[in-house]
């Protein structure tokens, strides 16, 4: 599917999909490793990198990134796969007169050329061509969608230290702070202000990982399996 985003000089926002794709690649480094293990500095540098270049490049407020992002999760409440069906599609266009987050939605499927599969998106395509369709407001206060994409940041980043030889957090087993959670919880305090995290917040992300499985939307653009992000 992203494949044919690329190719549609009508998609402005096939780009910033198709660099996801290669972000998500970055963010899955011990996959490259074969199971073998690292050490902890080793380990560091690795998760520093990502979350570096992958945490501190979130898309503000007001940027169209964060809008697409909002769309991709705000989609889930409304599909179960895609392509979804008509019927489906229908009722995103119907919810978004009056909600921000089926607005966006459709927005994001816009950007990933749903119009060209469905009668109701492409229509409400034309409509907001011509100014007929109005935006709903906004909820009130930070997005949600920054703190969720830094969550699935922060779990993948557990379960790539897990895959190389760490424990998850600390127990009996660990000497130290050793585990994962605390690798990641030092590599946030390297990568600059703002964004440090201590051990018991990076450990509350863990335990809510099955809570934290990558959006549908995501997923299907990807071709990824959502419960290899639901993985212990």
């Amino acid at each position: 599917m992203l494949e044919a985003v690329q190719r549609s000089s009508k998609s402005p926002n096939w780009q910033l999909l198709y660099n996801s794709k290669s972000r998500l690649a970055q963010r899955d480094w011990a996959q490259e490793l074969d199971g073998r293990t690292l050490d902890r500095q080793t380990a560091l540098r690795m998760v520093a990198n990502v979350l570096r270049d992958q945490w501190l490049r979130l898309p503000s407020p007001s940027d169209e990134g964060l809008a697409l992002l909002e769309g991709m999760l705000a989609l889930d409440r409304f599909v179960n796969e895609l392509p979804a069906s008509e019927k489906e599609y229908a009722a995103i266009v119907e919810k978004s007169k009056d909600d921000y987050g089926a607005f966006q939605a459709l927005r994001f499927l816009l950007a990933i050329n749903t119009d060209a599969w469905s009668d109701a998106v492409r229509s409400w395509k034309q409509l907001l061509s011509i100014g007929a369709v109005q935006i709903p407001p906004r909820p009130k206060g930070p997005s949600k969608a920054s703190y969720i994409w830094r969550d699935r940041i922060i779990l993948s980043q557990i379960q790539n230290l897990v895959s190389v030889g760490f424990h998850a957090q600390r127990n009996q087993e660990t000497v130290g702070a050793t585990s994962a959670c605390d690798v990641i919880s030092e590599a946030t305090h390297m990568i600059g202000t703002g964004h440090s995290m201590n051990y018991g917040a990076v450990e509350a992300i863990w335990k809510k990982r099955a809570d934290l499985q990558l959006p549908i939307a995501a997923a299907s653009l990807f071709k990824i399996d959502p419960a290899s992000y639901r993985k212990s």
